[in-house]
């Protein structure tokens, strides 16, 4: 039997969930809690849903909506620590970027399984929160170290993904 690269609590909640169709894109309803995922996206298309991992990976999810299955697409493996947060590019179907508690942002071509990062950007803090801007060009990353750290506390970072450089950071007390 060929090995599942996605083999997870996820992925065999997918498969024996109950799925409820709610328009487009799908609603899963899962039996069970997943501990282990920190954060989920849709595609734009609705196709795609990705998933980030306690056990340092990402994965993408290939949703058939008309039979309500769900087969892991790819495992995408570089980080360090935690992924915990993942958003998809809004201008196209296939890039996807995952922040850690490695403190790097990694940008992925998602359309292939084991693929490596098409870019990993170190930032000052470990992340909590992203948003892309509406071009696909920078990514608004948020930062929270929960106690201050000279000075700091939160940080919002503008990231450009074309330079792959922090090209902004705002700070709060």
């Amino acid at each position: 039997t060929p090995r599942d690269p996605c083999n997870s609590l996820l992925h065999k909640l997918l498969s024996a969930s109950e799925v409820i169709p709610v328009g487009r894109p799908m609603l899963f309803h899962l039996r069970q809690a997943v501990k282990a995922e920190n954060s989920l996206d849709w595609s734009a298309s609705g196709s795609r849903l990705a998933s980030g991992s306690d056990d340092r990976t990402a994965r993408v999810w290939a949703v058939d909506a008309p039979g309500g299955h769900a087969r892991c697409a790819a495992k995408l493996d570089g980080h360090t620590d935690s992924v915990t947060q993942l958003r998809w590019d809004p201008t196209t179907e296939h890039a996807l970027v995952t922040l850690a508690a490695d403190r790097t942002v990694r940008l992925w071509d998602a359309r292939r399984d084991g693929a490596k990062p098409v870019a990993s950007i170190g930032t000052h803090f470990a992340h909590i929160n992203a948003a892309w801007s509406p071009d696909g060009r920078t990514l608004a990353v948020g930062s929270s170290v929960g106690a201050k750290d000279d000075g700091v506390k939160d940080s919002v970072s503008l990231v450009d993904l074309r330079t792959q450089t922090v090209r902004a950071r705002w700070t709060f007390g």
